[in-house]
């Protein structure tokens, strides 16, 4: 209805325009279809696309000045009579595709319009030409081609520039380098290293029909090395490394390739260079297998690098510098490692502290922490040990101990072990801090010069292998230097001949005798210090010296009777014209010492 409607307005519409009102029962047909004549239907270029139209062709009113009026339609198909000179799609869209001169046409309603013309006149292709003309690929790489085609004019002239045709691209050995089937400029993938080149062809077809050719030959290299790398060999790790003194870290050179984006071996030398050409830091070591040993000297920081030649045996390509950091020297195993003391001796009832000495890095001996070990004993009943390196004598015998590393080390020795072996008790009742004794030292400065008693309290820690010391110079006859023990409570006589003294030795290497520890004295004491018994080493019937092989050194117990209880035990050193430089040390305090 809406149709008819507008029909009868159009009509009304274009009698009024001419002037003169026809019958209003007058409705417009569709006489024809045409294509609108103002689209261009010369083509100057190869794929060259044009929009088309088609109109319809209606009639007019009886007495109209003009014969039909156009309106547009959508064609219901086109067509050109010769596909391989254009093509035209569903829109009206046509392409030229060869020189020459076709036909259009379009269709609707059970119409079809005339034929148009279509005019081909595009330049002819008549050479083409491959930049480069041939390339030397490494493997891994790819080269870029492009093409410039040579044409010539409708009217004789000719001229280079971009191929406008579609080029189709080969190659002659694909298994060597691979090209796209198709594009103006294409790029070619390098895939096998070969003596033999491979051809890489373009194929166009000119305005006028022809096949027109053009070639590029590639050769494929081994691969080249871009870049080298540096790594620890053990483990692959990247730089910085690290490396205590002393030690040796082996590093090996990598090599990033063409082909792989992967580190590779180098096939060639690799050369090595330290940026401290002195050796003050590093010294490197180079391997037969290319590799290098890098021996920390000395604390700081140094940087190598790795140098190697590329494929033409001319161009160095070395490595970004490393930096190796040399750190303290570290025990890495226990290899010529000991216990100390060596023997281990400890008499029953008493504690001693043991040592590992071990071998750095740097070649250096040293103290391990005690720490650093998990300690064990073969016969805990005769000897224990703590986890701190610290044995105690239960019963006399002998025992191993092994003190072995927590962090297990990546070769060599993990532990070591020693014999401990417990004596016979030597001080029966020792006084001990533990227990509430506590110990005092005292000097007289102005009639001993420099004297001193140092560490006091390590005579009542039942460790033998401790000591306080006591050391006099040169002085008058009434200085001294002493220390006093004193007991929580009275110490009782319970036998007859009971002793009391102290455990004393001297440093490693000086001999130790009652004549050449001449002024050296005992006391016991009461509460308000006053002497219940005494002994000098001019008394040697009353003052014992009796030797003892106890603490890896020569130990002695210096002891007298007693005859009553006594609270205090003191032990004096006197100075005088005939001692001089003397030191005595104090390992334990006996309240009740062995005989």
């Amino acid at each position: 209805m809406q149709m008819k409607k507008w029909m009868v307005i159009l009509v009304i519409t274009l009698l009024a325009g001419c002037g003169k009102l026809s019958s209003p029962d007058f409705f417009p047909q569709l006489k024809g279809v045409v294509i609108d004549a103002t689209t261009p239907t010369q083509f100057e270029l190869i794929g060259q696309t044009r929009q088309y139209k088609l109109l319809g062709l209606y009639s007019t009113p009886p007495g109209s000045a003009v014969e039909f009026t156009t309106k547009p339609l959508a064609a219901t198909a086109w067509e050109v009579n010769e596909g391989l000179l254009a093509r035209v799609d569903s829109s009206g869209n046509a392409t030229a595709l060869r020189n020459g001169r076709t036909e259009l046409r379009g269709s609707w309603g059970g119409f079809t319009s005339a034929p148009v013309q279509l005019t081909i006149a595009a330049p002819v292709l008549r050479s083409l030409v491959i930049d480069p003309a041939s390339a030397v690929l490494p493997l891994g790489l790819t080269q870029l081609l492009n093409a410039t085609g040579h044409y010539l004019n409708a009217d004789g002239s000719s001229y280079s520039g971009p191929v406008s045709e579609t080029l189709s691209w080969s190659s002659s050995a694909p298994a060597i380098a691979s090209v796209p089937s198709s594009g103006r400029s294409v790029t070619v993938t390098s895939v096998q290293q070969s003596a033999q080149p491979a051809l890489i062809n373009a194929t166009a077809t000119a305005a006028d029909g022809s096949v027109v050719q053009g070639v590029s030959t590639i050769t494929v290299l081994p691969p080249d090395l871009l870049q080298v790398l540096v790594r620890d060999a053990a483990t692959g790790a990247n730089p910085p490394f690290n490396v205590p003194k002393g030690a040796l870290l082996n590093l090996q050179a990598k090599g990033i390739y063409t082909h792989s984006a992967e580190p590779l071996d180098l096939p060639g030398t690799v050369t090595w260079h330290a940026a401290d050409p002195t050796d003050l830091i590093l010294t490197l070591l180079p391997q037969s297998n290319g590799t290098v040993n890098v021996l920390g000297n000395v604390v700081g920081s140094s940087a190598l690098t790795a140098t190697a030649l590329k494929n033409d045996g001319l161009t160095v390509v070395s490595s970004a510098p490393a930096t190796v950091n040399v750190g303290a020297a570290v025990l890495q195993s226990l290899d010529g490692a000991r216990i100390t003391p060596s023997p281990a001796n400890v008499a029953v009832d008493a504690s001693l502290q043991l040592g590992v000495i071990g071998r750095y890095s740097d070649g250096s001996e040293a103290l391990v922490p005690v720490t650093d070990f998990n300690w064990t004993s073969a016969n805990p009943a005769i000897a224990g040990i703590s986890q701190t390196g610290v044995t105690n004598g239960i019963v006399q015998g002998s025992s191993v101990v092994t003190a072995a590393l927590k962090q297990v080390p990546g070769s060599g020795a993990a532990s070591v072990s020693a014999p401990v072996t417990v004596t016979d008790a030597i001080c029966t009742g020792p006084l001990l801090q533990s227990q509430g004794a506590t110990v005092e030292a005292t000097t007289v400065p102005v009639l001993c010069l420099a004297c001193t008693v140092s560490d006091e309290t390590l005579a009542i820690d039942n460790d033998l292998s401790t000591f306080a010391g006591i050391n006099v110079n040169l002085g008058l006859l009434a200085g001294s230097a002493s220390l006093t023990a004193t007991a929580p409570g009275n110490v009782p006589v319970a036998v007859a001949g009971q002793r009391a003294g102290f455990i004393i030795s001297r440093p490693p290497g000086e001999l130790l005798s009652l004549a050449l520890l001449g002024g050296v004295s005992l006391q016991t004491l009461d509460i308000n210090d006053q002497v219940l018994d005494a002994a000098t080493t001019s008394d040697g019937l009353r003052l014992t010296l009796l030797g003892n092989y106890v603490i890896g050194q020569d130990a002695y117990v210096l002891s007298m009777p007693v005859s009553q209880p006594f609270r205090k035990l003191k032990v004096s050193m006197n100075a005088g014209l005939a001692t001089v430089a003397q030191t005595l040390q104090v390992n334990s305090a006996c309240a009740v010492a062995g005989q």
